[in-house]
């Protein structure tokens, strides 16, 4: 496989994932709060 081509779509991909786990840290943090409310 080219490398290039490889950085180009994690390139592509990054941002994607970024907002991934911005997402999945926000529920945890939201979770988190209801847990201690409770």
């Amino acid at each position: 496989m080219n490398i290039k081509l490889v950085f180009k779509l994690n390139k592509s991909f990054l941002p994607f994932f970024v907002l991934k786990i911005i997402c999945r840290l926000k529920v945890e943090l939201t979770l988190a709060d209801f847990y201690v409310t409770m």
